[in-house]
Parts: C-alpha cells; structure tokens; sequence
C-alpha cells in the first residue's frame, strides 16, 4: 500500500481523515477500503468555500452593528464609529 495522503489516518481496519478545527480534533470516518477512502477524502477536500457575502464596508458596518453594540460599553462604540482612537 502506498504512503497515506496527508491527513489520511488509519486504524485497525479502517481509514479516518483527522482534522484540527479551533483546537479540536475530528476523526471522519473515510471506509475500510483504501480506494474508497481516497476518493472519499477528495470529495471533502474539495468542498466550496462559501466566499463572505459584500464589500470591506459592508462587513464593517455590520460588525459595527453587532458585535460593537453587544460587547463594548457607549464610549468604545462611539469611538469606533467616529474612527478615532482615545487613549
């Protein structure tokens, strides 16, 4: 059998992909045979990237309007809306 593909794990009889996200480890399992796996693994590698939706301003302004007014008190939303920074 040839060299796993990165990210290709296999144990016992089976191959699983392992994954890091924000820390955490996923194992998905991929099939017991090495040819379904690989074929399994490029079908998830291959998943589209759902681009962000608007322009820079666009993003910003709605970040302003909901992780601003949610997490910061009145002075640091009026600060970020006005673009100067206090010291």
């Amino acid at each position: 059998m040839p060299r796993l593909p990165k990210g290709m794990v296999r144990k016992r009889h089976a191959f699983y992909l392992r994954t890091y996200t924000k820390g955490d480890e996923t194992w998905t399992p991929l099939g017991s045979d090495y040819e379904v796996a690989c074929a399994r693994l490029k079908q998830l590698r291959e998943r589209p990237i759902v681009p962000n939706r608007g322009t820079v301003s666009q993003v910003a302004d709605r970040w302003l309007s909901a992780y601003v007014a949610t997490a910061r008190n009145e002075k640091g939303g009026t600060s970020q809306r006005s673009g100067r920074v206090t010291s």
